[in-house]
């Protein structure tokens, strides 16, 4: 244990004040002994007497001849001057005398502390024997592939607390003990699943009144409204901040034990997360977890936490928009490629990945759709490794989001279905074939229209196409010389076919529920491949 962590524990734990020390060393403590003990061999010993034994101690030549590196000194003072004591103050003063004053390891102490300082300091130092071996094992345990919920009972068992964990956005992820936290607030977070406004609130108070650990030490939550002290320990991959380790205090813990252990619990569920799919989620931006929560069915007063706490501008009018790779950019390097160029061509936007798709929340026009440019940009993806792109309904409630995220799965069922190939979907386009993707295919054709099959069959024996030819004159809404220009025909063949058309099946193209049925036919035969 280093003399810093010695020096700063027992003033926090034992209330206990220490003067005029230097740490030129920080030296690794492996024994503390009473100056009466001092060897000329040792090292790493931190040596606990008064300043007069030291001063004797000094005096002997064999002393010097001893590398003082490598000890380091707690030497009591009298508090009241007489003559024949040393003030407080004239510690530093002596060191430099010495010229040991930044070379070697020491603190000052009132000496009527000095046995309290040595008992102290040795159950200190054992606790942190203890602590090694307790990390040792939990190291060797996370080695083994153990999964989270035997770490985290393993590691409350250290503890002699529960533990949980949970993401940057204060989801909870896990627990060790849920059976002995008799805290109500805590038991409701737990069966939700996320932290309380107020814990969330207090960590972000506590983030800005500083100072705050920007790595894993540990730091202490008190929530007015909670029965136990928290000590928390941030999660960190890559230098970013992935979530927190809580200790709820239970039981009274051992807080130097609990600091030691701690951040170890923390890089070993690290470990875990990192090689359980199910985790990866955790390891992208707060927006990237807000749209997981959100897709997933996060309930609302969550999300007004996160939105409130992380300060997140949302559009007024929003889409989501789904896009799939090919199999070549779901690797990670052409994943983070595709996530630049959609940060381009649609900033200010929030982008996540889930399974094989590219989730994106972005701005949308009145009229539901995006701007023409940002559309011929991402239909440039198509040439680069993209194999579908759909866009949900707009919404303007952020809770809407798991509905248009549902549309776009849909759609792109869809867009299978239909074998549309490279070209950008709109769920609005597309209602009448995602109505009819909800019914079974095999009663679908009993809708289609008679005349259809009519001239399906002509043409097979005829080798004609009069069923193209219906089915362009219905989407050109009847207009002889638009459908003409369709079929690259001359108008006089047009008639003729038309004429043919009415022949062979004796629909009446003046009637418009008639008209109604034929286009609706003609998509229910196009979703059933039937062929022509």
């Amino acid at each position: 244990m280093r003399f810093e962590n010695i020096i700063k524990t027992l003033e926090k734990e034992n209330h206990l004040e220490f003067q005029s020390y230097n740490l030129s060393n920080n030296l690794e403590i492996n024994k503390i002994r009473l100056l009466e003990e001092w060897s000329p061999e040792d090292h790493g010993i931190l040596y606990i007497g008064n300043i007069y034994e030291f001063e004797s101690l000094v005096k002997r030549k064999s002393f010097f001849q001893k590398p003082y590196r490598n000890i380091a000194f707690i030497l009591g003072v009298e508090e009241n001057n007489t003559d024949n004591s040393l003030p407080m103050e004239s510690i530093d003063s002596l060191m430099g005398s010495l010229e040991m004053k930044n070379s070697v390891d020491y603190a000052a102490i009132p000496e009527k502390l000095i046995l309290k300082v040595d008992q102290l300091a040795n159950r200190l130092l054992n606790s942190q024997t203890q602590s090694n071996h307790e990390i040792a094992e939990l190291l060797a345990l996370t080695m083994k592939g153990t999964d989270l919920k035997r770490l985290l009972e393993f590691s409350s068992q250290k503890l002699k607390n529960p533990l949980v964990v949970i993401d940057s956005g204060f989801r909870i992820i896990a627990t060790s003990q849920e059976d002995i936290i008799a805290d109500p607030i805590w038991n409701k977070n737990i069966q939700r699943g996320y932290c309380s406004y107020e814990f969330i609130k207090e960590v972000h108070r506590l983030e800005k009144k500083g100072p705050f650990p920007e790595n894993s030490s540990v730091f202490q939550v008190k929530c007015e409204f909670s029965l136990y002290n928290k000590l928390c320990s941030k999660i960190f991959w890559k230098d970013k901040l992935v979530g927190y380790v809580i200790m709820l205090e239970v039981n009274k813990a051992n807080l130097s034990f609990s600091q030691e252990l701690l951040p170890f619990v923390g890089s070993s569920v690290c470990d875990i997360l990192l090689r359980t799919d199910e985790y990866k989620r955790i390891f992208g931006s707060k927006e990237e977890n807000l749209l997981y929560e959100l897709i997933h069915g996060a309930e609302e007063d969550h999300i007004q936490i996160q939105l409130k706490i992380n300060q997140v501008q949302l559009h007024e009018n929003m889409v989501c928009i789904i896009i799939r790779p090919n199999e070549y950019l779901s690797n990670i390097h052409a994943e983070t490629f595709l996530k630049e160029r959609l940060n381009q061509i649609l900033p200010r936007s929030n982008c996540m990945k889930e399974k094989e798709n590219l989730i994106i929340l972005c701005k949308a026009k009145q009229d539901g759709r995006i701007d023409k440019i940002q559309e011929e940009k991402l239909s440039s993806l198509f040439n680069e490794g993209v194999l579908h792109i759909g866009i949900s309904n707009s919404f303007n409630n952020i809770m809407e989001l798991k509905g248009a995220y549902h549309q776009c799965l849909h759609l792109y069922k869809v867009s299978l279905k239909l074998r549309v190939d490279k070209k950008i979907m709109y769920f609005s386009d597309f209602g009448f074939y995602l109505l009819l993707s909800r019914l079974k295919e095999n009663d679908l054709m009993q809708y289609s229209h008679p005349a259809l099959k009519i001239l399906r069959s002509h043409d097979h024996l005829h080798n004609s196409e009069l069923y193209k030819t219906l089915h362009a004159l219905v989407s050109c809404q009847f207009q002889m010389t638009k459908t003409a220009e369709v079929l690259s025909i001359h108008r006089n063949s047009l008639s003729y076919r038309v004429n043919k058309i009415l022949d062979l099946t004796g629909v009446d193209i003046e009637d418009n529920d008639e008209i109604f049925r034929l286009g609706y036919a003609f998509k229910i035969e196009k979703y059933c491949r039937v062929s022509k």
